[in-house]
């Protein structure tokens, strides 16, 4: 019995270990090819957002709305903010595994 369940988990361990290591290769030759791609989804996205937010600060009344450069700030400097950090990060940990 003990047995079987150490295969179980080795084999489940290897498992995971060889998707992961797939998605991370996938991924690579993704962004090699269509990173731009993936950096225009990201601008369509935050378009989409701000859109979507003018629509409905447009139903409240004129004096309650809240203030749209200020949000528009924050979503920009949010989705800066993190691609910089992704961007630091995954760069630190492709440093560390060369």
């Amino acid at each position: 019995m003990a047995g079987s369940v150490d295969v179980a988990i080795v084999g489940g361990g290897l498992v995971g270990l060889s998707t992961a290591a797939a998605a991370v290769d996938l991924g690579n030759q993704l962004f090699d090819e269509w990173g731009w791609a993936f950096k225009l989804a990201g601008a369509a996205f935050v378009a989409a957002a701000i859109i979507v937010q003018r629509r409905r600060a447009r139903a409240c009344a004129a004096d309650a709305r809240p203030r749209m450069a200020r949000n528009l700030v924050i979503m920009l400097g949010v989705a800066i903010g993190t691609y910089f950090a992704l961007y630091a990060a995954t760069t630190w940990l492709g440093n560390g595994a060369a």
